[in-house]
């Protein structure tokens, strides 16, 4: 079961490939792709059972939704900051209270999704998951910089800022 599902994810992404513009097209979240592609890596790089992915992704969707509130919420605490034109000692006191308690919804939300996580996968898995999104990004930047071109990673091509590292 657990290659037909790799099949199915593997047919899926060579049928509608990824395109760098299609990361950002869907309005600050992820394209369906992409999240496609993230699922299948993720189930690969954790070795997911048929079992634990069916509990994994479903709590994994929901942890992801209440995360992206939590961004949008500072986002808009920020916009109103910055229209602001005179802002006073109150405000200065309202703007750290909300930033803070957001702080702490998105710290809730990963230790509780965390625990979730420990009742059905190993530990292993729940390290790997922990540090997959960092992994799995820079995988994907490296893909697209291969792929549509990008700056050389041998130091003696870079133009720095710096005039130890302008050639």
């Amino acid at each position: 079961m657990k290659i037909t599902v790799k099949a199915v994810l593997v047919f899926v992404l060579l049928a509608g490939g990824l395109s760098a513009a299609g990361l950002m097209q869907h309005g600050g979240r992820q394209d369906p792709q992409y999240y496609k592609y993230m699922v299948f890596r993720m189930t690969e790089e954790l070795e997911l059972t048929d079992a634990q992915a069916e509990k994994f992704f479903p709590l994994h969707r929901r942890y992801q939704d209440a995360k992206h509130q939590c961004h949008l919420d500072m986002a808009a605490l920020s916009e109103a900051a910055y229209e602001r034109e005179d802002i006073g000692e109150e405000d200065l006191r309202h703007y750290r209270e909300e930033i803070r308690r957001l702080h702490q919804e998105e710290r809730e939300l990963d230790s509780d999704f965390y625990d979730e996580l420990e009742n059905f996968l190993s530990a292993e898995q729940v390290v790997r998951f922990l540090f997959f999104e960092h992994h799995f990004r820079r995988e994907m930047y490296r893909e697209l910089k291969k792929r549509y071109g990008g700056p050389e990673e041998d130091s003696d091509k870079r133009k720095g800022l710096w005039p130890g590292n302008r050639k």
